[in-house]
């Protein structure tokens, strides 16, 4: 009898024991899965703001590169011209007219701007890089004579605040008149490249231009010489 009751015990020990190691096995089993869960659940939360980020900086991207009309596009906007594109750095465009003689400019805009101009526009330079710093003058001509005129935008000249000269340049400006018939108009833009410049202390510039001259080179109107700021 005492033996049955031993063989029996001995068998209920080894039975606790089993079942405790597969509830520990279980319990680990569950803990690996958890674990496991939550390694997946912060992979995939990585992912998903990984993600986010670059939808994010695409967005921005994307935002970045619209490329805009020079007469639609404000500060920190990318526009383009017929020589690059840049971005607008400062904008001014409350101007009183310019006026000599029968000639009147009116300034649509005063623009400084960094970019890149194309490759074309290097090629027939001396620059020896296509990243410029300019300064824009977007302007309309009205001749109110009933005569011919000359009048030469080509020969612009401008000085900033911060002590530079500078002359139109030929490569990046086109079409510029120096001679307006009766009672025409005429639109354009001069383009000015500011080298070794911070761009944020150039506050205005002083623009000098020749007066008109009628046919026989008679002088008809006075210099220009006017401070314009930004």
């Amino acid at each position: 009898m005492k033996k049955s009751i031993t063989i029996l015990s001995l068998s209920t020990l080894l039975l606790l024991v089993a079942c405790a190691e597969t509830e520990g096995k279980n319990e680990s089993e569950n803990n690996n899965n958890q674990n496991n869960s939550e390694a997946v659940a912060q992979v995939n939360k990585h992912e998903s703001n990984s993600q986010t980020a670059m939808n994010e900086d695409n967005e921005e991207e994307q935002e970045q590169e619209v490329v805009l009309d020079a007469s639609t596009a404000n500060v920190g906007d990318m526009y383009e011209t017929n020589n690059g594109t840049f971005t607008m750095v400062t904008k001014a465009d409350d101007f009183s007219p310019l006026k000599s003689g029968p000639i009147t400019i009116e300034i649509d805009q005063l623009i400084i701007a960094s970019g890149e101009i194309d490759k074309d526009a290097v090629r027939y330079s001396e620059l020896e890089s296509n990243e410029v710093d300019i300064i824009q003058l977007d302007y309309q001509l009205e001749n109110r004579a009933n005569e011919d005129v000359t009048f030469d935008m080509s020969r612009v000249t401008i000085s900033t605040n911060t002590g530079k000269q500078l002359s139109t340049d030929y490569n990046l400006t086109t079409n510029l008149p120096n001679e307006l018939m009766a009672g025409t108009f005429h639109s354009g833009s001069l383009i000015f490249l500011i080298e070794d410049e911070s761009l944020e202390e150039v506050e205005s510039i002083r623009i000098k231009i020749q007066g008109p001259r009628n046919s026989n080179f008679d002088t008809i109107g006075d210099d220009i010489d006017e401070e314009l700021e930004f």
